[in-house]
């Protein structure tokens, strides 16, 4: 054999051993980093669903928790207009059919916020207190606020009404500081389905019967 001539083993094992050309270490390098990407796109939709089944669970339990508000306000219905202190139950319409139009729900905020969003049991001193007062974590239940409420009213007869209520927060990509101010237009803008996720629920309220028997409050 020619001493400066390389055999074909000589190629081979120069080939197997002079490691990944640059071409190799990019298409490696785009393959994990594609990966990467899609397991943290599917990290990142686990926890948004989880957030929002979340949200959901307790918005649902606001919209109870608000109609049982209202339906307690229901004591005070004892004349056409119930007293001052039913802030939402007072606006039941005169004429049976008739419907207010969607209104902000009353937090008890006083005027003091600009921010009328509520948490998971509103914020309305006069009703929901007790409520807040009979959980552990009641402090932080009021203060995480994430949730709008709207409500309207319809008169179903002399002595019945219908509350509807319905608790909105925003839906990804609208920023969260979006609902802030909890503008009707949550409720009544025909593309709000796409800004907000919402959780709807209606009940009967009946007027205090026995009004004759109870005497008025004070206020």
């Amino acid at each position: 054999m020619h001493p400066f001539r390389r055999s074909n083993a000589d190629n081979s094992v120069s080939k197997s051993t002079r490691g990944y050309t640059m071409v190799e270490l990019l298409v490696a390098a785009t393959i994990a980093t594609t990966g990467l990407f899609a397991t943290l796109n599917m990290s990142t939709s686990v926890i948004r669903g989880n957030t929002d089944l979340r949200y959901s669970s307790e918005a649902q339990l606001l919209a109870e928790h608000l109609i049982a508000s209202v339906q307690m306000q229901g004591m005070l219905w004892v004349d056409a207009v119930p007293y001052g202190a039913a802030e939402e139950l007072k606006r039941v319409p005169p004429n049976i059919g008739d419907s207010t139009a969607w209104q902000m729900y009353n937090h008890g905020s006083g005027g003091f916020s600009k921010d009328n969003r509520v948490g998971r049991l509103g914020n309305d001193t006069l009703w929901d207190n007790g409520a807040q007062l009979l959980i552990i974590d009641g402090l932080s239940g009021w203060g995480q606020k994430h949730f709008c409420a709207h409500y309207r009213v319809t008169r179903v007869s002399d002595d019945l009404a219908r509350i509807e209520i319905r608790v909105s927060w925003a839906r990804p990509p609208t920023p969260v500081d979006a609902t802030a101010k909890c503008v009707v237009a949550m409720v009544t803008d025909a593309n709000a389905d796409k800004m907000y996720s919402s959780v709807s629920l209606a009940a009967t309220v009946m007027r205090n019967l026995n009004a004759n028997e109870i005497v008025a409050p004070s206020f």
